[in-house]
């Protein structure tokens, strides 16, 4: 089980107390009787966690961040632009995505559509939820289609023209 972005102050190493960790415990059982006999706990910088999730880029401005089921950041990350918006998609996901793992859908947030798309993990009660703008996430394809569009009607006006031309000398 891992657990959320803390300060360890029972490190020997003052660098490692004041470092924030992400702690994995894992139960020691003894064989024999088959009980519980403690734990062993293995700490990871939270900073080496949160970079590989900050490497995650979807579109431009995209963001994909690591959340309790609070919706507290288990990365520590910062999550003062959205919070409002990450909140309100944590409360869709448990209303409309109660059984699914996962999902996608819009919300509107500041006058724009924005797609969340979330997975759950189940095993620690969290939930990744990435958050783009849907306008610049179909940017290139809108780009696309309407360059399309253009070189459809210049060929259409093109070919009319022509139409006219061969039907005048033939006339």
């Amino acid at each position: 089980r891992w657990t959320t972005a803390h300060k360890d102050v029972d490190q020997s190493d003052e660098f490692m107390r004041v470092r924030s960790v992400n702690s994995f415990l894992f139960p020691l059982v003894q064989l024999q009787s088959l009980r519980n006999m403690g734990f062993i706990k293995v700490n990871y910088p939270t900073t080496l966690l949160r970079n590989a999730i900050e490497k995650i880029h979807v579109g431009k401005t995209g963001k994909v961040v690591l959340l309790t089921n609070e919706g507290n950041s288990v990365l520590d990350q910062n999550l003062s632009e959205e919070g409002d918006m990450l909140e309100k998609g944590l409360k869709q996901i448990d209303e409309h995505f109660d059984g699914d793992a996962s999902g996608i859908f819009p919300m509107e947030a500041n006058g724009e559509t924005i797609l969340l798309f979330f997975r759950k993990l189940t095993a620690q009660n969290w939930t990744i939820i990435g958050s783009v703008p849907e306008a610049e996430l179909y940017e290139k394809i809108t780009h696309i289609r309407q360059t399309m569009l253009v070189v459809t009607v210049l060929l259409l006006i093109v070919a009319i023209l022509t139409a006219f031309w061969l039907s005048a000398g033939i006339t």
